[in-house]
């Protein structure tokens, strides 16, 4: 322990800031029973900056490579930050300003190095970052409120990850693998959300999340060309099921109002899904398989259902269901090359099939 910040920082200048190690440690504290350790083993080049004032809180920063910059801060009591970083040229930035955070950051580069920042505001959060090897991944992680959570990790090349969350209770999920793009951002309260982009791929995601339990689960499977999700849930718990598993293959939805649902399962090569629901305990099923199949939809209401598949090539539908109550059933397959169907509802409790095989 240390309670007296001049005596550790000198400590530490004279102790760590030796000729042949070339490492650089400052340790300012001031309250009571704070705690802070670095270890920057046989590295060269290597800072570690940790400011603590409050109480009882714990900073450990442990580095093994050369270049390699941590810097911690933390206020109020109870909080712990754990960052170890092997490798060369990695940074860390941690702050802390509230009571009872926990933010741990593993970072392993073997080239260019990974940046991991991560603001923790409020009281409760949650934050464990892991990038290994590779070339330059990029994290940033921001908690505002009480109780969040989130947990990042990222592999291989050139990822990146802009994380804000505000409000209460909110818990994240952001798994990517080689050259991928997340931005996610919640408000609120109890909204989860899930992000799994895997394969050396440009695959990007930008998920937004506003309200209460809304639930939003994205998972994309890489390609040369990339895929690309875009979804903004607002309201009360709305949920949304997308898995994208193509060449090129995008969605842009809404959904804003309570309970609306929407499952996708994209396995179209530059296949689109676009459009949204508004409203309250709308339903959306869809599947498109082959390539560069489109669909589009508007749902404005309550208690709407549309059932879409598209099995083929070039094929393109719009839906328009406006009212409550009203269902539609739209099926195109192979061997129908470039058909074209569009559906408007009106009113309430209307019932539409369209087949075309």
């Amino acid at each position: 322990m240390f309670k007296h910040s001049l005596l550790a920082a000198s400590t530490s200048l004279l102790a760590l800031h030796h000729a042949y190690a070339q490492n650089t440690a400052v340790q300012v504290q001031e309250g009571t029973d704070n705690e802070a350790s670095a270890l920057q083993i046989w590295g060269t080049g290597n800072q570690a900056t940790q400011t603590q004032s409050g109480s009882r809180n714990q900073s450990d920063v442990t580095q093994v490579g050369a270049n390699l910059t941590a810097t911690t801060q933390q206020t109020s009591v109870d909080n712990w930050t754990f960052v170890y970083q092997e490798g060369m040229n990695s940074t860390s930035v941690v702050s802390q300003l509230g009571a009872f955070n926990v933010a741990t950051l593993y970072q392993d580069s073997d080239g260019y190095g990974h940046t991991a920042i991560v603001s923790q505001e409020g009281n409760g959060h949650r934050a464990g970052l892991q990038q290994y090897d590779g070339e330059g991944s990029w994290a940033t992680v921001y908690q505002h409120g009480a109780r969040h959570g989130l947990i990042v990790s990222q592999t291989s090349d050139n990822n990146t990850v802009q994380s804000s969350q505000a409000g209460y209770d909110n818990r994240g999920l952001v798994v990517q693998w080689g050259h991928a793009t997340a931005r996610v951002q919640q408000s609120g309260i109890a909204n989860d959300l899930r992000l799994v982009q895997s394969g050396d791929a440009l695959s990007s995601a930008e998920i937004t999340q506003s309200g209460q339990a809304n639930v939003a689960d994205v998972d994309q499977v890489g390609s040369p060309m990339g895929n690309s999700v875009r979804l903004s849930q607002r309201g009360t718990a709305n949920d949304a099921l997308i898995h994208e598993h193509a060449l090129g293959a995008w969605i842009d939805y809404t959904q804003d109002g309570t309970g609306n649902e929407l499952v996708a399962d994209q396995g179209s090569a530059e296949g689109a899904l676009t459009g949204s629901s508004i409203g309250d305990y709308n339903r959306v099923v869809v599947e498109q398989l082959g390539e560069n199949a489109y669909l589009n939809i508007q749902q404005d209401g309550a208690n709407n259902l549309l059932t879409a598949t598209q099995t083929g090539f070039q094929q393109t539908a719009t839906v328009s269901q406006i009212g409550s109550g009203n269902e539609a059933l739209l099926i195109q397959q192979l061997p129908t090359a470039g058909a074209v169907a569009s559906i408007t509802q009106n009113g309430a409790g209307n019932y539409t099939a369209v087949i075309q095989q």
